[in-house]
C-alpha cells in the first residue's frame, strides 16, 4: 500500500525531484498509519499527496483501500474508479472496485471487476519458481483422520482468534468427521487455550527455531510436509468451518484433483486465498524449502506474506490441477458451490467473530480481567478469562458469533473483575 513516486502514466503531471521527496515522506507516514489500523489518518495523508499529484494512480488506489477499511463503499468506488481510469490493467484497483461494487449491491459489476483482476494476476503469476511434476493424489481414507488435516496458524492472546479457534475445534466432529485439526502455535498463545484445544482432540505443533521467525500466517502451510498426511486444508483461525464449505470439500476429494480453491465473496479476488485452499500429497515440492526461499528473498509485508507466497509459488503449479469453487467471478474452469447460500448471508471464510461491550465502574485505564461463564450450570463456572483495560466505563473485546448468540440467549455471560497487582518479592 506504499506510494511509488515517479511511476506515473503518460497523462500524469510531471513529478519533480522535490515532489518525489515529499511523496516518499508521505508514503512513510501513510504506511505507519495504515499498519496501525488508523485508516482515517492514512487517508488524510493520501489527500495531501493528491494535492501534489492529482493524477497519481497509486495514491487513488491507496485512498480506495482506506475507504474499504472504513467501510465507506461509495467513496471507495469513486477512488478506485479514478485509479482504474489512470491504470486500467492494475489488479489492485480492480480488487477495490469488485469489493465496493459487491457491498453496494451490484454483483454483476463485482463479478466483472473481480474476474478481470484474477485474469491479470493469472498472467502475472503463471511461471513456476521451480520445476515440479504434480502427481495424482492418494486415495482418500475416511477412517484415517490423521491423514486428512485441517491446518491453522494461531499466535497471540486475542480472543478474536483464540476463542474462534476453540469454536472450530468444537465444530469439527459434526462438520468434518473424517478430518483432524492441527494448530501451529508459539508461546504467545495462552495455556488455557492450548489445554482446551487439546481436550477437543486438536493437535498442537509449536514453532521453534527458524520456522518460528517466519510470518505466523505461513506456519499452517507446514502441515503439507508431514509424510503421514495425504490432504491438508488451510484455514483462518478467525473463521469457522461449516456445512457449505464441507460440501465443496467433499466434491474436491471426489474430483481427484490435487488442489482446491474457494472464492465466495466480492473481496475474494486473490488467485489463492490463504485460508481457503487445500492440497493433496504430491501436489507441491517441500513446503519448507519453498517458504525458506521466499523468506530469504525478503518479506515485504508480514501481514500479506502468505498471500504473496501463494500467488508466486503455489498458483503456477496449481492452475492446471485444481478444482475451483467460485460463487461470483466465473474465473477459469470452476464449479458453483454445491450448497445453498447461507441464510444469514455469511460467506465461506468470513470473519466469524464480533465485538461485545461489558460495562464496569472502574476508572478508565484500570486493568481488569473479563471472564466468559456458563450461566446454565450450577456455580456458573468460568470457561475462559482474558485481560483487558477499561475505556469509557467498559471493556471491549471480540468473541465468536456462536458465543455471542449464547450470551444473547442467556446461556453464557461476561463478568469483569479488577486485576490483582502482582506481589513484589520481599
Amino acid at each position: 500500500m506504499s506510494f511509488k513516486p515517479g511511476r506515473l502514466p503518460p497523462m500524469a503531471h510531471k513529478v519533480t525531484p522535490q515532489t518525489n521527496k515529499l511523496l516518499r515522506k508521505l508514503g512513510d507516514q501513510f504506511s505507519a498509519h495504515f499498519q496501525r489500523g488508523d485508516f482515517n489518518a492514512a487517508f488524510k495523508v493520501v489527500e495531501r499527496g493528491l494535492r501534489l499529484v492529482p493524477t497519481h494512480p497509486t495514491l487513488w488506489r491507496d485512498a480506495a483501500a482506506c475507504m474499504i477499511h472504513m467501510r465507506n463503499w461509495e467513496q471507495a468506488l469513486r477512488c478506485a474508479s479514478r485509479a482504474h481510469e489512470l491504470e486500467p490493467e492494475n489488479y489492485q484497483a480492480l480488487d477495490s472496485l469488485a469489493h465496493a461494487s459487491g457491498m453496494l449491491g451490484d454483483p454483476a459489476a463485482a463479478s466483472n471487476y473481480g474476474r478481470r483482476a484474477l485474469e491479470l494476476r493469472d498472467v502475472a503469476f503463471r511461471t513456476p519458481k521451480t520445476a515440479w511434476r504434480v502427481t495424482a493424489p492418494p486415495p482418500f481414507e475416511p477412517l484415517a483422520r490423521g491423514r486428512n488435516v485441517i491446518s491453522f496458524s494461531l499466535f497471540g492472546s486475542d480472543p478474536k482468534y483464540c476463542e474462534t479457534a476453540i469454536a472450530n475445534a468444537e465444530a469439527r466432529p459434526a462438520v468434518y468427521p473424517e478430518w483432524s485439526m492441527r494448530f501451529h502455535v508459539n508461546d504467545s498463545v495462552p495455556h488455557h487455550v492450548i489445554d482446551r484445544l487439546l481436550s477437543l482432540g486438536a493437535e498442537i505443533h509449536y514453532m521453534r527455531g527458524e520456522q518460528a521467525q517466519w510470518p505466523g500466517p505461513m506456519w499452517r502451510f507446514l502441515a503439507y510436509d508431514d509424510p503421514d498426511v495425504d490432504r491438508v486444508m488451510f484455514r483462518d483461525a478467525d473463521s469457522i468451518i461449516g456445512e457449505r464449505e464441507s460440501a465443496a470439500t467433499r466434491e474436491w476429494v471426489e474430483s481427484g484433483k490435487s488442489f482446491h480453491i474457494i472464492r465466495d465473496f466480492c473481496s475474494h479476488t486473490e488467485l489463492i486465498l490463504a485460508g481457503l485452499w487445500s492440497a493433496a500429497r504430491g501436489a507441491l515440492p517441500p513446503m519448507h524449502d519453498m517458504i525458506g526461499d521466499f523468506v530469504a528473498r525478503g518479506v515485504k509485508s508480514r501481514h500479506f506474506a502468505d498471500q504473496y507466497f501463494l500467488r508466486e509459488y503455489v498458483w503456477p503449479l496449481a492452475r492446471g490441477h485444481m478444482l475451483q469453487h467460485d460463487s461470483l467471478f466465473g474465473f477459469g474452469p470452476f464449479k458453483q458451490i454445491p450448497a445453498e447460500p447461507d441464510p444469514g448471508g455469511h460467506h465461506i471464510g468470513c470473519l466469524a467473530a464480533a465485538g461485545f461491550r461489558a460495562k464496569h465502574e472502574a476508572a478508565d485505564g484500570t486493568r481488569i480481567v473479563w471472564s466468559l461463564f456458563d450461566a446454565t450450570r450450577s456455580g456458573k463456572p468460568t470457561l475462559c478469562s482474558y485481560p483487558g483495560v477499561i475505556r469509557n466505563k467498559a471493556v471491549e473485546a471480540m468473541l465468536p458469533l456462536p458465543w455471542l448468540a449464547r450470551i444473547q440467549a442467556g446461556e453464557l455471560g461476561i463478568r469483569v473483575s479488577e486485576a490483582q497487582p502482582v506481589a513484589s518479592a520481599s
